[in-house]
């Protein structure tokens, strides 16, 4: 709360002057505005985070959820950005799969995992999303959800894998392509994956505020914190097919589940 309330007092101050000042001064006041709601949404995230550290799961509330259900909710939120890059989702996988799981924090996973790699696709690329159960181990007594997040871009350096998932480990957002464009992003079956040849490094460590557009450095962070929580892990790698980042999530699943499941 320390740090909270008073970027919520420059917040409607700069709301306040925002309506009633003239460019340019005006364009500094909105840059202002910008800079004071990434930093609020930062502080957040850290609170989210070391809740999440803290506590594990003395906050999830669990219930019956519809993965498949979540992934489209959570690429329509991001469909603004993917639009302008001409970005598609492929998905493959059951039209339904129910899991045990706290519907929001599982929302919020794949919102960080999925906007990850919009950010870091070409332009006009697909960011293939396969959905499935998997035998983990050989009596097939226990399954696993298997989620996995495949794009395009420039991947991840191998010495980078094991820092993925931590705090302020972020990727270089100037690496990132700011194309514009009208066609709409949209969920389609094509398998067309071919990567944009590249040398450049998807990660760096660097001061959260070199950029004015940069990402916070914890999403994925978070991400991996909700996914233990729920008795899960998630990886990082590079696909052999496409050189883009591989994200994969695995969750438990209990067999008795198989009757909901529906490919």
């Amino acid at each position: 709360h320390e740090l909270k309330t008073p970027l919520t007092s420059i917040r409607l101050v700069a709301e306040t002057l925002q309506t009633r000042l003239e460019p340019p001064t005006r364009d500094w006041v909105e840059r202002l505005l910008r800079e004071t709601i990434r930093l609020s949404n930062l502080v957040q995230d850290l609170l989210d985070l070391n809740q999440l550290q803290a506590q594990p799961t003395a906050r999830l509330n669990l219930k019956p959820v519809d993965l498949t259900r979540l992934i489209q909710s959570s690429w329509v939120s991001l469909e603004p950005l993917a639009r302008k890059k001409h970005i598609q989702l492929d998905y493959v996988g059951p039209e339904q799969l129910i899991i045990q799981a706290d519907e929001a924090r599982m929302h919020r996973v794949l919102l960080n995992l999925l906007d990850n790699s919009v950010k870091y696709s070409p332009a006009q690329q697909c960011i293939r999303v396969q959905l499935g159960i998997i035998s983990s181990d050989q009596s097939a007594a226990m399954h696993q959800v298997h989620l996995q997040i495949i794009d395009a871009g420039p991947g991840f350096p191998e010495n980078s894998l094991p820092l993925v998932f931590e705090r302020f480990y972020r990727a270089d957002p100037s690496r990132t392509r700011n194309v514009t464009g009208m066609s709409s992003a949209s969920v389609t079956l094509t398998n067309s994956m071919a990567p944009e040849p590249s040398s450049k490094s998807r990660f760096q460590e660097e001061s959260e505020f070199a950029q004015p557009n940069s990402g916070s450095g914890l999403g994925l962070a978070i991400a991996r914190q909700i996914v233990e929580a729920h008795q899960g892990t998630v990886t990082a790698g590079n696909h052999p097919d496409t050189g883009g980042a591989w994200l994969q999530l695995f969750l438990p699943w209990q067999p008795e589940e198989l009757s909901e499941c529906s490919s």
